[in-house]
């Protein structure tokens, strides 16, 4: 019978634990809303809030009963205050000077008052340090108490006073900014909730920064708050022109009402003209999407294949990759056998090579980028010969009004920093004549060696008799190449 009992209450109790834990969506809400006035931090559950309307019922309801009692300002309070200043006990508290009219009438009667009188006569009790230090406290923390007689008179009470100020005057005052008030309301208008409750209330600097930041950042997503910019996007994406902005979609109902609304109301179209069966249209759209603007046309990229693969094309080209420190041109190496510091290596050079060809060659201002197509290189260690034409960043050639059309091989070396440098130019237009070969020889560097050279210069350089007096950029050099033609794979 007495292990029955037992029994009973046990179940009885778990159930109670039970019930006891399982709390409504109003009592969840009223915690959290508490909280978040006791703290002064914004306690909530989002999603709950927007959607559970008894969870919203509770937090505003916690956060109502547990916000804290303001002081009662009167004007008894003020008048009191302004004339124990008045006397020589300085009592004031800004915030409420500021803010309560009632308040600073009160102190201002009292300073009036009793500022005629005779003062008080000042006793030996407030020659006291820890006295000092607490109405200096106090004072930072914005109830204002000094006593100015004891503060010109005592030494201790006066440097209790400053010490006591300084201490308690920073963890409470970095929040008394416009500048971080203003921050926090701009965050909140754009999504991020910044907000010291404490602060707020106390500081005015800090509220006023916050409402202005707040009205200044909300204007800038204001003008998609429309019902009727959503329906033109969303209209438009359904007859195949994409334009939906989602961040306007997420946070503005009346965009997103507009958009679904746009989108529903609208026919889907299939263009039937051949004008957008094409190749160079696809690609123009699909470049255009991978830099940000978005266009695609959903019934041409659903019938016309030619569309749809420059389309394809256009975005995979124009997608934006990890930036290389050179020219846009990348030689056509054997990727499989190159690391990723040699191709940094190359692209380095490239890029030296084509800062010399702008400051020499150039004739006046390029309309396009320039960059290099490398066809020959030669390296080892320090030194590398490189055989380069230049080409606008679109693949066109540059023509002669810019730069010479001449084969373009130079001589580079690397100094002590890794910065690749042109010492010897071998770039030449037409016949050279012997003359001019006994002043090559004699110009050249003799440090360089001369095996990453082409055949036709090595010959030239070891002084034997060329083959033809005009160099040919062709010929390939034997090892150590590292590039091959780019035409070739």
């Amino acid at each position: 019978m007495k292990k029955g009992k037992i029994l009973y209450l046990v179940v009885l109790l778990f159930v109670g634990l039970v019930f006891a834990e399982a709390k409504t969506p109003y009592q969840r809400g009223y915690a959290d809303g508490c909280q978040t006035a006791r703290k002064g931090v914004v306690i909530r559950n989002t999603w709950a809030f927007n959607n559970r309307p008894n969870y919203r019922k509770g937090w505003w309801a916690g956060k109502k009963a547990c916000r804290p009692k303001p002081a009662v300002w009167t004007y008894r309070r003020g008048y009191n205050d302004g004339c124990s200043s008045a006397r020589g006990v300085w009592r004031k508290n800004s915030t409420a000077y500021r803010n309560i009219g009632v308040y600073r009438n009160g102190w201002n009667a009292g300073w009036r008052k009793c500022r005629a009188k005779k003062p008080q006569a000042i006793g030996v009790g407030w020659n006291s340090y820890a006295r000092g230090y607490s109405d200096g406290c106090l004072s930072a923390k914005g109830s204002w108490h000094k006593n100015i007689r004891a503060y010109n008179l005592f030494v201790a009470y006066r440097r209790g006073w400053t010490n006591g100020w300084r201490a308690c005057r920073k963890p409470i005052n970095t929040w008394n900014s416009y500048s971080r008030g203003y921050s926090d309301g701009c965050s909140s208008a754009r999504g991020i909730w910044r907000k010291n409750l404490t602060a707020y209330r106390r500081f005015a600097a800090y509220r006023n920064g916050w409402n202005a930041g707040h009205r200044a950042c909300a204007k800038k997503y204001n003008p998609w708050n429309s019902y009727r910019i959503g329906y033109r996007d969303g209209c438009s994406s359904r007859r195949g022109i994409w334009m939906k902005n989602v961040h306007a979609y997420r946070i503005f109902a009346a965009y997103r009402n507009g958009w679904n609304a746009g989108w529903r109301a609208c026919r889907r179209t299939t263009p039937k003209t051949p004008v957008w069966n094409s190749f160079a249209r696809g690609y123009n759209d699909g470049c255009s999407s991978a830099r940000g603007v978005w266009r695609k046309n959903i019934g041409a990229y659903r019938k016309f294949r030619a569309y749809r693969d420059g389309w394809i094309q256009g975005r995979r080209d124009c997608t934006v990759r990890k930036r290389v420190p050179v020219v846009t041109a990348v030689p056509v190496l054997d990727r499989a056998a190159k690391s990723d510091v040699e191709a940094n290596e190359i692209s380095r050079l490239l890029y030296a090579a084509k800062e010399y060809l702008s400051q020499n060659y150039v004739k006046k201002p390029l309309p396009k980028a320039l960059v290099l197509q490398l066809h020959n290189l030669s390296m080892d260690g320090k030194y590398a010969v490189v055989d380069v034409t230049p080409l606008f960043a679109d693949g066109t050639e540059v023509s002669a009004e810019y730069i010479p059309e001449i084969p373009f091989q130079f001589c580079m070396e690397k100094n002590d920093k890794g910065e690749w440098h042109v010492i010897y130019d071998l770039s030449h237009s037409g016949e050279i004549l012997p003359e001019d070969l006994e002043q090559i020889r004699s110009e050249f560097p003799k440090e360089f060696p001369t095996a990453l050279l082409p055949e036709y210069w090595r010959e030239v350089m070891a002084g034997e008799e060329a083959n033809s007096t005009t160099p040919n950029p062709d010929v390939q050099p034997p090892a150590p190449m590292m590039g091959t033609d780019a035409g070739q794979k």
